[in-house]
């Protein structure tokens, strides 16, 4: 069954969603307190959903290398993956035709069984309101999903494992490599979130950061449990 975008608009409207980065903060979370919640995740965060009990869950990836490393697993995946097309452009297509047997009618109208592509990306500052028609991926797979929790109506969005820190160990998960050594917070990705911070406000929508840890100090700080009182 394919699945459409647009079938997913607002479909938790006025809910909390959490997005879960790969951050090594994420060994200070009490993961249990996702249980029954709606989550987003992020590439490996599928490992952190086998041990507790979401209310709904979705799972975005963006970067081709990391795509490879998980492709095995994803296939496996019962619920909705979003992924970018700047994924799909890197990819040429190839890999995630024999993934999951995409069906393209044309080059930007392409859908798949759990996955559903936006038709434009802009690396620029930006936030999308309309996830079929453009996404804005900045540099961190962090930044479609949050997209994606407003996109499904949320009203309180809060982020964990987003440390943007690769000065120590890389990722909650072990073996994971970091991938740009040239990565700078302050240089690719701050004023993203600066920017998603203020989109947000003025759309009504909480955004916080709940992760334990981590160089992301634009966005106001939360613990998780604050966020689910």
């Amino acid at each position: 069954m394919n699945l459409n975008i647009k079938k997913f608009c607002d479909i938790h409207k006025g809910k909390r969603v959490i997005c879960v980065g790969n951050g090594p903060s994420l060994k200070k979370q009490n993961i249990s307190l996702l249980d029954d919640e709606i989550v987003i995740g992020t590439n490996r965060a599928y490992k952190i959903f086998k041990e507790m009990n979401p209310a709904c869950e979705y799972l975005v990836v963006q970067d081709k290398i990391r795509y490879e490393e998980m492709k095995s697993d994803l296939k496996t995946i019962s619920y909705p993956i979003y992924v970018t097309d700047a994924q799909i452009d890197a990819l040429k297509c190839s890999i995630l035709q024999n993934a999951f047997k995409i069906k393209c009618a044309r080059k930007w109208n392409c859908h798949i069984r759990k996955l559903r592509l936006s038709r434009q990306v802009d690396y620029g500052l930006g936030f999308s309101d309309d996830l079929e028609r453009k996404i804005f991926p900045g540099y961190s797979v962090i930044f479609p999903a949050i997209q994606l929790a407003a996109y499904l109506g949320a009203s309180r969005v809060a982020m964990i494992g987003v440390d943007m820190d690769y000065s120590g160990t890389v990722s909650f998960f072990d073996g994971v490599k970091h991938i740009w050594p040239n990565f700078s917070y302050e240089k690719h990705c701050k004023d993203m979130m600066i920017y998603f911070r203020e989109h947000m406000s003025e759309r009504g929508i909480e955004f916080v950061n709940c992760s334990a840890g981590g160089v992301v100090e634009e966005i106001p700080r939360m613990t998780l449990e604050e966020f689910l009182l």
